[in-house]
């Protein structure tokens, strides 16, 4: 009988559900438990509609004994664990780096065969951006304390109840302009939700030292700026909508999400805009030639269209 088991870090995030369902629709005998760990309080409700054997278990992914007690017997884990801010509770270094550092330390010393540890395209110690540092720190502790790790490191992950389109789309219905953060040159290279979560049940159904120790970038099949993304979002839109594209330096962006941060600080309205996303978008977020991508796992990724943007509904 099958008894690999699998821990799931971040399992009821977006990215995490869209796992879940694959698993359950196509590799349903991969893992005889599929162990789910999640903050207390988050919704769950979804699982009611999988034929999966879960195990849910509550903690911090910054304890290390709820940690432990997760990973504990299991053969494979994955780890989705990331914030877009930091809260009150969660700094990024604490979520992005400090936590990754449990996980692969725990997994080393309790006989994980595997760790899958999704980070971000555009990670590097040396960004500007908080997010992209931390992000590069934990790649680089996972790696160095479970060298076994198969990074994967997608651009703009989009589909149903992503945080990118699903939030331009929300501005777009009540405002006459959209803004062109640093002039909208920034390029992307969007990739679905599917296909991420294609890549990590390909890397975990893979024989071991074909993804062991390997990074891969996650991204669609085309470059857009900015400014194409959110075009392609107001054609897709149902029905269509005409707004003002708008060019806002560098500067202005950030004292805007000064003003959004703060909102967050006193009624904790989750900001539209930080400065550390506005950092962000001061680089390119697109596959590095001559990396390894989804096609190296055998995924033909998804294109930008009507169809992979029906969402989109006002």
């Amino acid at each position: 009988m099958n008894r690999r088991i699998l821990t799931v870090f971040g399992a009821t995030g977006f990215i995490g559900r869209e796992l879940l369902r694959c698993l359950n629709n196509e590799k349903r005998d991969l893992f005889s438990v599929v162990r789910i760990f999640s903050r207390k309080n988050k919704d769950t409700s979804f699982l009611n509609d999988l034929n999966l054997n879960v195990e849910h278990i509550q903690g911090s992914i910054t304890s290390h004994r709820d940690v432990e007690s997760a990973v504990k017997g299991a053969s494979h884990v994955v780890n989705l664990v990331g914030i877009l801010y930091p809260t009150k509770n969660s700094s990024f270094d604490v979520i992005h780096h400090e936590s990754v550092k449990n996980i692969a330390r725990i997994c080393n010393s309790s006989g994980v065969q595997q760790l899958i540890h999704i980070s971000a395209l555009g990670s590097s110690l040396n960004s500007s951006s908080e997010y992209a540092r931390t992000k590069a720190l934990g790649e680089k502790a996972a790696l160095s304390l479970f060298p076994r790790s198969t990074i994967l490191k997608p651009s703009i992950v989009y589909g149903p109840e992503d945080d990118f389109f699903n939030r331009f789309h929300r501005m777009a219905k009540i405002s006459p302009v959209l803004p062109l953060v640093g002039g909208g040159e920034t390029k992307f290279q969007p990739v679905h939700v599917n296909d991420v979560a294609q890549a990590i049940l390909v890397s975990l159904d893979e024989k071991q030292n074909v993804v062991s120790g390997k990074v891969y970038e996650l991204g669609g099949p085309h470059v857009k700026t900015f400014r194409e993304l959110l075009r392609l979002l107001l054609r897709y839109s149902d029905p269509p909508l005409k707004r003002l594209l708008v060019p806002m330096p560098f500067w202005l962006a950030k004292s805007q999400a000064i003003a959004f941060e703060l909102a967050y600080q006193l009624f904790g309205v989750a900001p539209m805009l930080t400065r550390d996303q506005v950092e962000l978008l001061k680089a390119d977020n697109i596959v590095t030639a001559g990396s390894l991508n989804l096609l190296d796992l055998g995924i033909t990724p998804k294109t930008l269209s009507k169809d992979t943007l029906s969402y989109l509904k006002s």
